[in-house]
């Protein structure tokens, strides 16, 4: 099976949504899928997700997938990687990289990996993972703050 399917509540007020993830995402061997097995690497995994989901929000504003592959297409065809909607959902992956950064210079290196492999209860992780994008967006704000200056 090339597709692995899971039900997610993760949408924009339009009920539930079927999202679909390539195999290589949970593959434990790196060799296979061309070197794309992030099963091991969760940074990689999570930068990758992390673009992938930056799609969802330009499937929202078409009338549905058809409407949106055929503009997803049409800039593909025109600028390759360098179309809008690419760029768009790269932003998501710089953002987690940057965030990631951010996470292992200031909490420790691994922070985040540790953080969800660790034996806190889940809505301990969430809180502390929330506590660090507070620490993140505030500190990010006080440096755009200060170069504006």
């Amino acid at each position: 099976m090339w597709w692995i399917r899971w039900r997610s509540y993760f949408c924009w007020n339009k009920g539930l949504h079927d999202y679909y993830v390539y195999r290589e995402f949970f593959s434990y061997d790196p060799q296979l899928y061309k070197n794309n097995g992030y099963g091991k690497n969760l940074d990689a995994w999570w930068g990758l997700s992390s673009h992938e989901v930056g799609y969802l929000p330009q499937v929202e504003k078409h009338d549905g997938l058809i409407s949106y592959f055929g503009e997803f297409a049409k800039q593909y065809t025109n600028n390759g990687h360098d179309d809008e909607y690419e760029k768009e959902a790269e932003k998501g992956a710089v953002n987690f990289k940057n965030f990631n950064d951010f996470v292992n210079k200031k909490i420790g290196k691994n922070a985040i990996t540790e953080l969800l492999s660790g034996g806190l209860s889940e809505e301990n992780k969430i809180d502390k993972l929330q506590a660090w994008i507070n620490y993140f967006n505030s500190s990010t704000k006080k440096k755009d703050d200060d170069e504006d200056k």
